[in-house]
C-alpha cells in the first residue's frame, strides 16, 4: 500500500522558474515577461540576490524543484553559461521525476540550431562544453526536448508563409500595450529584411494629425510618408493615390506598420495588398485584435500575452 504522503498533492512555492542568460534578455524580454506575470498574479522566482559563480547555487536547484512550471528562454548566448546548462539539466530532471511543466522560448535564435547544436548557438555551446569537460550526450536530449515543447507552445514564423512567392500577405501582431510588440517587430525586421527587395519600418505614422486636411489629403500625406520610407528618399511628393502601386506593384516588399495613432478608417486602407508585388509581406502591430479578426487577417498574438494566458489556465 502506498503511504498517505505519496497521495498528497504537491505544494509549489513558486508558480514559475525562468532559466535565461541575463545579458541577453534581463532588461528586455524578461522585464516584459515579469511585468505581465505580475499583472496576472503569477509568482516568478527572482534570482537577482543570488551571487553567480562557476557552479549552480544550491538555492537555484531548490527553486527549480519548488516551481510548478519552468520556462527556458534560449537566446544566442544561453549556452555560453555553464550555470544555464546546469539549470537546464536540473529542469528536465524535474520534468521526469516530479512532473514539472517545461516551456521553451527561442529568443532571436533558430530552433534548429538549438536542437542540432549548430550555427552561432552550437559554436558557443561547444566552446562551453569543452571548457567544462561536459559530456555532449548529457545536454543533447535536453535541447531536443526544448525544441519539441516550443513548437507546441508558441507561434512560429511559418505564419508568414515565407516560402510562398505567389502572393502578398498581411500578418498582424496583436496584444496589450507595453508588452513588446514593437520589440518583436524590430527583431523580425532585422532577421527577414535580406530576403526582400525593399523594406520599411514605420513606428510612428502621423495619421492622427490631419492639420486641416480632408480625407483625400490625409491619404496623400500617408502615402508620401510610406513611399519615402520604402524607397529611402526623404521629402517625396506625390499627387495621386496610385503612386505606390505604380512604383511597387512588381517589387517584393517587407513593410512593418505600427498602428499607434491611425484612425480606424485609414488602418485597412494602408494595408493594400494590391500595392505590392508577389511575395510581399505587410506586418502590422495593434492592440485591436478584433480589427484583425473582422477582416480575416492572419494574427500572430504576442508571445508573452499568449504565454500568460496559457500559464493562468495551467495553474
Amino acid at each position: 500500500m502506498a503511504s498517505s504522503s505519496s497521495s498528497r498533492p504537491r505544494t509549489w512555492r513558486y508558480r514559475v522558474f525562468t532559466s535565461f542568460h541575463g545579458p541577453d534578455v534581463r532588461k528586455s524580454f524578461l522585464s516584459h515577461l515579469r511585468k505581465q506575470f505580475s499583472c496576472n498574479g503569477i509568482s516568478m522566482f527572482d534570482d537577482q540576490r543570488i551571487e553567480r559563480s562557476q557552479t549552480i547555487a544550491p538555492a537555484l536547484n531548490q527553486a527549480i524543484r519548488q516551481s510548478r512550471i519552468s520556462i527556458v528562454v534560449l537566446s544566442k548566448r544561453y549556452a555560453s553559461s555553464g550555470w544555464c546548462l546546469d539549470e537546464l539539466v536540473e529542469i528536465f530532471k524535474c520534468k521526469e521525476e516530479i512532473g514539472q511543466i517545461v516551456m521553451t522560448i527561442f529568443y532571436e535564435v533558430d530552433p534548429s540550431d538549438v536542437r542540432k547544436q549548430t550555427g552561432d548557438f552550437g559554436k558557443v555551446f561547444n566552446e562551453t562544453a569543452l571548457v567544462k569537460r561536459r559530456k555532449r550526450d548529457e545536454m543533447e536530449p535536453s535541447f531536443e526536448r526544448c525544441g519539441q515543447h516550443s513548437r507546441r507552445a508558441f507561434p512560429k514564423l511559418s505564419l508568414l508563409h515565407l516560402g510562398d512567392e505567389d502572393e502578398a500577405m498581411i500578418v498582424g501582431i496583436s496584444g496589450p500595450a507595453g508588452i513588446g510588440k514593437t520589440t518583436i517587430a524590430r527583431a523580425l525586421h532585422s532577421r527577414l529584411s535580406s530576403g526582400f527587395q525593399l523594406t520599411c519600418f514605420m513606428e510612428n505614422l502621423r495619421g492622427s494629425s490631419s492639420n486641416g486636411l480632408d480625407e483625400y489629403g490625409l491619404k496623400l500625406r500617408l502615402q508620401e510618408e510610406l513611399l519615402s520610407k520604402i524607397l529611402n528618399q526623404n521629402g517625396m511628393r506625390i499627387y495621386h493615390l496610385r503612386a505606390i502601386p505604380e512604383r511597387l506593384c512588381d517589387q517584393k516588399v517587407l513593410s512593418f506598420l505600427m498602428m499607434l495613432t491611425i484612425c480606424s478608417n485609414l488602418r485597412l486602407w494602408l494595408m493594400k495588398l494590391s500595392w505590392f508585388g508577389p511575395g510581399s509581406r505587410i506586418i502590422v502591430t495593434t492592440e485591436d485584435q478584433e480589427l484583425l479578426e473582422q477582416h480575416d487577417i492572419v494574427s500572430h498574438t504576442m508571445w508573452i500575452f499568449q504565454l500568460t494566458k496559457k500559464l493562468v489556465r495551467s495553474l
